[in-house]
């Protein structure tokens, strides 16, 4: 299986960081997101990886190279416009093949038992398997509507009511099957959240939602506060294990 780790985003609410430094590699507790995410899939038999970029691209290229320092493969996705969370997809549809990929958000840091998430995608025969994590405050992220069985009802990017919606959000580890690809637009800018997902569920196709559950961790990092948060809870994980 193949990942599509986004990595191409410039990271304004972290600035002045990320001026400099790509928002990928902004170290969290001594390390960066995206090596700790293809740390992740590595250790979970994930190894052919490609990484779309964008703000300071030769930084990304320095810092991974072909993957081999970290025992994975990595091709590269350069996008001289951005391209936007599913508008990476299009132009890495030759690479993805006809089987199934993930697609992971590689500026989040996230801990989960891959192959549950798998296994609750393949039980639903799901198109789109999404990671979900609970956040009191919805209103910066995609807010799923999900029932007993896993199963999305209802996807809504950024909610603008967010008093009357639950806490289960997307955090950014979705499995894909290949005819995902046939909602992604060719040749636009486009987004999961508001244009694949909901052109999923507008097709009758199933989309799945796991709740990621205690024992797993997932941290956003946006703004300064966010990397302050996650350095000090992932510091002591850490300095515990």
């Amino acid at each position: 299986m193949k990942a599509l780790l986004l990595a191409a985003g410039r990271g304004t609410r972290l600035r002045p960081l990320t001026d400099t430094v790509p928002k990928c590699l902004v170290p969290v507790a001594g390390k960066p997101t995206l090596v700790r995410a293809i740390e992740l899939l590595r250790e979970q038999g994930v190894t052919d990886l490609i990484v779309n970029l964008h703000h300071r691209p030769e930084a990304v290229v320095d810092a991974i190279g072909d993957g081999g320092s970290l025992g994975v493969r990595v091709a590269y996705s350069f996008e001289p416009e951005l391209l936007g969370t599913a508008g990476a997809l299009d132009p890495c549809r030759d690479r993805l093949g006809d089987s199934r990929f993930l697609v992971v958000f590689a500026d989040n840091v996230f801990a989960c038992d891959l192959g549950e998430v798998v296994a609750l995608h393949e039980r639903l025969g799901a198109a789109l398997t999404m990671t979900l994590h609970h956040r009191d405050d919805v209103r910066a992220s995609g807010w799923a509507d999900v029932d007993g069985d896993g199963v999305v009802r209802r996807f809504v990017e950024k909610p603008e009511s967010p008093e009357a919606f639950g806490g289960w959000v997307n955090a950014g580890l979705l499995v894909c099957e290949p005819r995902v690809l046939e909602a992604v637009p060719r040749g636009v800018a486009s987004d999961l959240g508001r244009d694949v997902v909901p052109a999923l569920l507008g097709a009758n196709e199933t989309v799945g939602g796991y709740r990621l559950p205690g024992s797993a961790h997932f941290l956003w990092i946006d703004t300064p506060a966010d990397l302050e948060r996650a350095e000090r809870l992932l510091g002591q994980e850490e300095a515990v294990a």
